[in-house]
């Protein structure tokens, strides 16, 4: 990128966060870019992110695969997270009464993610008038002056809207969720990407070979200087270890989001163990049937994802962190047997329903 085209980056992105939304005053261009596709009802599915998280891109997939399935009478109208901003003079321009937006899901909620929370928060100010549905979410505010700062605006905002509802992934954000926003319809919902268990075959892997880590290494890293000592230990041990993430390290644009995300489910199917720390890690895991011993995350969102599949005899949560821990828990899930696990029952359980609890 162009040195003056970075700082401009820069710029904007600083403003957008700390006075509100700039790129949204920029936004007259986009005037009639959506007039040819909005249909008599429409969702406008906003903050779909493009960046190389291919967790969060499962979650766009999932999102848009649970929309066309449980709103088949709505016209999805999705608008990539770096588009959003720019696009919402467009959408207050021609949204109807009978249509309603949904806010991307994960767990950007609160002041981990600040940049996405703040877009959030403007899209909710913005549209008073419009019923916003905020996917399953993880929230997090940090317990320091700045971060109950935050906390304060968020929950004037949120609990502003006459019409939000906001689906909480595991029950410790349920529970912060309902204390902060009681005037608004606060439900508790497994993560998305669980409703992606539809769209992958049942068929197991003939060929498992590996034990695959897929460790976390970004802000949310609780390993910290630790993790070469436990992956060198693990290389001792596996001589078939194999390094993975569910992040890479480029933009995942929509044209190629859905093969993103069905490769590294391949990776998952093709693996005989996933040791992870990462809530998708252990989802993605689930879904195919892989082995998998889940590690503790920087907040509660794993431990509390894992509550909803706990009864999955090959997910094993790991409450010690010592590598020797971990490899004799490994040991006892590569040399099990183990049933496939029943994910239509999972779905019809959990989001068959999920349409009326929202209130569309």
């Amino acid at each position: 990128m162009p040195i003056l085209k970075r700082i401009e980056s820069i710029i904007i992105n600083r403003f957008d966060q700390e006075k509100g939304a700039f790129r949204f005053f920029l936004g007259t261009k986009r005037i009639g870019s959506l007039e040819n596709i909005i249909k008599d009802r429409n969702i406008f599915f906003l903050m779909a992110p493009t960046f190389g998280n291919v967790g969060d891109e499962a979650i766009v997939e999932s999102t848009i695969l649970f929309l066309n399935d449980m709103f088949p009478e709505y016209n999805v109208i999705v608008i990539d997270y770096h588009d959003t901003l720019q696009t919402l003079k467009e959408i207050r321009r021609i949204i109807k009464t009978n249509d309603f937006i949904v806010l991307q899901g994960g767990g950007n909620i609160g002041t981990l993610y600040y940049d996405a929370e703040r877009m959030r928060e403007f899209i909710i100010h913005l549209f008073p008038d419009t019923q916003i549905v905020s996917m399953p979410q993880s929230m997090f505010f940090a317990n320091t002056p700045d971060g109950n700062r935050k906390l304060e605006r968020c929950k004037r905002i949120y609990n502003a809207h006459p019409n939000l509802t906001l689906i909480a992934r595991e029950r410790y954000s349920f529970s912060s969720m309902k204390e902060a926003f009681p005037r608004c319809n606060v439900i508790l919902n497994p993560d998305i990407v669980f409703y992606y268990s539809k769209e992958i075959a049942d068929n197991p892997c003939a060929l498992r070979a590996g034990v695959m880590t897929c460790l976390r290494t970004d802000k949310e890293d609780v390993l910290g200087t630790w993790r070469n000592e436990f992956i060198s230990k693990l290389a001792d041990k596996y001589e078939d270890l194999i390094i993975a993430d569910t992040c890479v390290p480029r933009e995942i644009p929509r044209e190629v989001r859905k093969y993103e995300v069905n490769s590294l489910i391949q990776q998952f199917k093709r693996s005989k163990l996933v040791i992870t720390d990462r809530l998708h890690g252990m989802v993605l895991a689930a879904l195919t049937n892989t082995p998998c011993l889940v590690m503790p995350s920087l907040d509660k969102k794993v431990i509390g994802t894992y509550e909803w599949i706990e009864n999955i005899e090959f997910i094993k949560f790991v409450e010690s962190q010592t590598c020797e821990n971990v490899i004799a828990e490994a040991d006892k899930l590569t040399c099990s047997e183990f049933s496939p696990f029943d994910w239509t029952e999972f779905r019809n359980k959990h989001f068959t329903d999920l349409r009326n609890r929202i209130g569309v």
